[in-house]
């Protein structure tokens, strides 16, 4: 991707480590001008192992929010970094595909990479359609980014087909991409 023109946004959905380090080694390779970093709940602990430059505030947004509202975004823009709370609703990647249909529209941004697992990747695009859909997001190019898991993961390729919990797994991913498709036709423009 980083042959062609830079998306404006490269957003990486919350979730495993590698998603991040990976959407970080593409930001930083040039794919887009500015990365978004979706950090759930517990996961901000883990963010100083990416070497950021700076965690933009999240340390004090951190302190100032309560466990079960702690969902933040880090937008990295060169080596500036901003921190910011989103609303965290009962379906996680809804939650984050309508935050980021509001960043799009406050960025007034024309072009989005989505990065996640490949086989949350097409819940997540999913998501983030309907979400810009709900929102009145229009002419906004939408480009996946699919992280491979690790080999040595549950989910990681060799392992993915032997693996009870990776099946376990794909049939709770399958369960939600139904739930998800349902929802959207519900009502894109709120977290259910």
């Amino acid at each position: 991707m980083a042959s062609e023109e830079p998306a404006d946004l490269l957003f990486v959905f919350a979730g495993a480590p590698w998603r991040k380090e990976f959407a970080l080694r593409a930001w930083r390779a040039g794919a887009a001008r500015t990365l978004v970093l979706s950090v759930g709940r517990f996961e901000w602990r883990r963010l100083p192992s990416l070497g950021l430059p700076d965690d933009g505030g999240l340390r004090a947004l951190v302190d100032g929010t309560p466990p079960p509202r702690r969902h933040f975004f880090i937008l990295l823009e060169g080596a500036d970094a901003q921190a910011r709370l989103v609303p965290k609703g009962k379906l996680g990647t809804w939650s984050e595909a309508l935050a980021l249909a509001r960043l799009v529209v406050e960025r007034r941004a024309r072009s989005v990479a989505v990065c996640t697992s490949d086989y949350h990747l097409p819940r997540a695009t999913l998501s983030v359609r309907r979400a810009f859909q709900g929102l009145g997001v229009t002419g906004v190019a939408i480009t996946a980014l699919p992280v491979a898991e690790p080999e040595n993961a549950a989910m990681g390729t060799a392992r993915r087909r032997r693996s009870p919990l990776a099946w376990a797994l794909l049939l709770q991913e399958w369960f939600k991409g139904g739930l998800y498709a349902l929802v959207a036709r519900v009502g894109a423009k709120r977290d259910p």
